[in-house]
């Protein structure tokens, strides 16, 4: 397998788990093997700002409603992260 293929098979197996890290870790790996230019810095940010991060869920919840389940907090990935 080319390291084409690698980095599109992980880019696509990140986005498929949602995992904004592998990501991120795919194109810091491309970017060292080849320089991103900024076309594709841009589809590739706009590639992970489609990927949900769920935040940690605060423990201090008010008394009225600590019988109701809290769901975890989510948000698409800060547009001023970078790819890694």
């Amino acid at each position: 397998m080319s390291w084409l293929q690698r980095f599109l098979t992980a880019l696509i197996g990140a986005l498929s788990s949602q995992n904004a890290q592998a990501f991120g870790d795919a194109a810091a790996e491309y970017n060292a093997i080849k320089k991103i230019d900024p076309w594709m810095t841009s589809l590739l940010l706009q590639c992970k700002r489609t990927i949900i991060v769920e935040e940690p869920v605060s423990l201090s919840v008010a008394a009225d409603e600590s019988d109701e389940e809290a769901e975890p907090a989510k948000q698409v990935a800060s547009d001023e992260e970078d790819l890694s």
